[in-house]
């Protein structure tokens, strides 16, 4: 035991007597340099997290780098940790005093589908057209418009949601919204049936589906499987019109949008 101590002794003092007393500064200008040229590395998500007016994920990334520098930084002045008189090697002994113990951060869920929601939508007082889409549609009180920047060509709109359909949400991050979309279509009941066993959707399973008439047209509601995501089909003249509601997964608060919607096509 007393051959280990002081083992550890000649080993800690010869580490203190090597460590420099100030970081060089290279260490500071290659850490910089570092953050300056590496590539970030893009993460394709399922749905939204974000909408495009939001830059508070970008200012705690900036933070969070800024903490890391300052830290490698900071290594470099202090040098190796030495012993204390009654704990191991790199390990502090425990304060005499507790510290407070610090609130939990918050995190998002896993699930692309939130719970569902068991409030009633805000009255129905908002109004939107979409020039892209050839549509307009009452929207809840409080929420903001997103317009389409592009029209929607293959696949599902599920898929570009956050360029190709007009999106109406709650809130700027984590939120319900409702969206729609447009494209010119063929034979209209094949584009139907296309649609809702489309694999963009991600069900595992058939959708579960219902009709439901939207502003004078024959058109079909379906909840996907397993997650429950609500979206309406329907066609009018050689437009084909898709709606989806996000993170509210009941269909009576979704039937009330829809009994809102306007074709113009």
């Amino acid at each position: 035991m007393n051959a280990q101590h002081d083992l550890e002794g000649r080993l800690a003092d010869y580490y203190d007597a090597e460590a420099p007393r100030q970081a060089p500064d290279r260490v500071l200008h290659e850490a910089l340099a570092s953050i300056d040229s590496t590539r970030q590395r893009r993460v394709l998500i399922r749905a939204p997290r974000r909408f495009q007016t939001m830059n508070t994920l970008a200012r705690a990334a900036i933070a969070a780098t800024a903490v890391i520098v300052v830290a490698a930084v900071g290594l470099a002045l202090v040098g190796p940790i030495r012993p204390s008189g009654n704990g191991v090697a790199g390990v502090p002994s425990p304060s005499a005093s507790p510290s407070p113990s610090a609130s939990p951060s918050p995190t998002i869920a896993a699930s692309s589908v939130a719970s569902p929601s068991a409030s009633p939508l805000a009255p129905l007082t908002g109004s939107f057209t979409s020039t892209i889409n050839r549509v307009s549609s009452a929207y809840p009180a409080g929420w903001t418009v997103q317009p389409a920047t592009q029209t929607w060509k293959t696949g599902v709109p599920w898929t570009c949601v956050m360029t190709c359909s007009d999106v109406i949400f709650e809130r700027e991050s984590d939120s319900p919204f409702f969206s729609m979309a447009s494209q010119t279509i063929g034979p209209k009941s094949e584009w139907m049936s296309g649609v809702l066993a489309d694999p963009g959707w991600e069900g595992t399973c058939p959708a579960v589906t219902q009709n439901v008439d939207i502003d004078g047209s024959a058109g079909t509601l379906a909840r996907t499987c397993p997650d429950g995501l609500l979206f309406a089909v329907v066609t009018s003249h050689d437009c084909g019109y898709v709606f989806t509601l996000y993170r509210i997964d009941d269909i009576s608060q979704f039937k009330q949008l829809l009994a809102t919607v306007r074709l113009h096509c």
